[in-house]
């Protein structure tokens, strides 16, 4: 019969209930009968389930309307957990807080979520290593190199934005010093925030103490250091970070911190001048106003080694 060969059904005028139906249109059959062209690859739709038609541990099936008593009391909805980054991000937002590339977070992170970060940043360097058009799969050299990078941003060079400030020892001013002290070169290394290319220099830092200043150990002016620079930076603001961070540690009559780095994004791209260096200065209290006492700290770090 011609209705063995078509892909088509009689019906009433209402569709039957749990089907899906294309109208395409009415069709006349030889024999006069109206059909309804039903789409052959079309499945029928779940009907709602009751409790017993359930998984039998009664946890909803995912996108499945639950029936008690014949009414609808709730559609189930796939979800998943948020990213890290988001939960972080929402807790900063929260409080108000900024967060720039050269801020540390370290008071808005809980147990486990570095480690849950880790995870996410190397998922999504996977993302940029395809979007490059990097065989991963099959290139030994690369077959890693999300993780890699993932642990090297986190636990590296930019950690001093997830942990926080390291411990400092200090000691009061017993002996009442109030002459010039000064540290360095310390060796820092950064990268900037433009474009995440390396920044490498040195570092002195010149103190004036008062009999109310607290002096802290000698490797601690490097710690402190690393801690600020190991963040993306731009030099001009990381000298200013170190410079406040030293004030509320010491409280000195004095400050100066001078600064000198390669930045290898004008080394490595861009201009690619890789002799241009950049040097900077912040002088607080008697360095500032001074201009023997700078004159002298200037003289006595020497720049041209």
């Amino acid at each position: 019969m011609l209705a063995d060969s078509l892909p088509w059904q009689p019906h009433d005028i209402a569709p039957k209930q749990g089907h899906i139906e294309d109208h395409i249109g009415n069709h006349t059959a030889p024999s006069g009968s109206i059909w309804r062209i039903v789409h052959p690859l079309r499945s029928t739709i779940p009907k709602a389930l009751t409790m017993s038609d359930q998984h039998p541990d009664h946890k909803q099936q995912a996108g499945l309307p639950t029936v008690v008593d014949g009414k609808t009391i709730a559609t189930s909805v796939p979800t998943c957990s948020p990213a890290i980054s988001a939960t972080i991000r929402e807790r900063l937002v929260r409080a108000k807080q900024r967060f720039h590339a050269n801020d540390n977070i370290a008071a808005f992170l809980e147990p486990g979520d570095l480690e849950r970060l880790l995870d996410e940043v190397e998922g999504k360097m996977k993302g940029v290593l395809e979007s490059l058009v990097i065989d991963t799969d099959s290139d030994h050299n690369t077959q890693n190199t999300a993780r890699r990078v993932a642990k090297m941003y986190l636990n590296e060079v930019f950690r001093g934005r997830y942990v926080p400030q390291p411990p400092v020892t200090e000691f009061p001013n017993a002996e009442r010093l109030n002459e010039l002290m000064i540290v360095g070169p310390i060796t820092v290394r950064s990268a900037c925030s433009h474009h995440f290319c390396p920044i490498m220099g040195r570092l002195w830092i010149g103190l004036m103490p008062n009999e109310h200043s607290n002096l802290i150990g000698l490797s601690k002016y490097s710690r402190l250091a690393e801690w600020i620079m190991s963040r993306p930076q731009i030099q001009e603001e990381a000298i200013t970070q170190i410079a406040e961070l030293l004030m509320t540690k010491v409280s000195p009559d004095g400050l100066a911190v001078v600064m000198e780095a390669d930045h290898f994004c004008m080394h490595w791209r861009g201009v690619k001048d890789s002799e241009t260096k950049m040097i900077n200065s912040v002088m607080r209290g008697s360095f500032l106003k001074d201009a023997s006492l700078r004159r002298e700290f200037l003289s006595l770090i020497d720049l041209k080694k």
